[in-house]
């Protein structure tokens, strides 16, 4: 996981989960560190993930991963 997340306060707001199964398919399930784990949407778009730091912090790069062969098709990424 990256120092960036580690080190520092955020929190983490997502569009949905699918079936409302928090226990499952949490957000948290981003940050955990297992790769037998995921974040899971419901289905439709807009789908959307919000990262909050606490405090101003340097990004240089990020990463994102899609599980399971799937990928979004059209990605929007902001940053301020």
């Amino acid at each position: 996981m990256s120092a960036l997340l580690t080190e520092n306060i955020f929190e983490c707001r997502v569009s949905s989960v699918l079936n409302k199964n928090v226990r499952s398919y949490g957000k948290m399930y981003m940050f955990d560190n297992c790769s037998e784990t995921c974040w899971n949407s419901d289905a439709g778009s807009p789908q959307w993930v919000f990262i909050n730091f606490e405090e101003e912090c340097s990004l240089s790069s990020f990463e994102v991963e899609f599980q399971g062969g799937f990928a979004g098709k059209n990605c929007h990424i902001e940053a301020g």
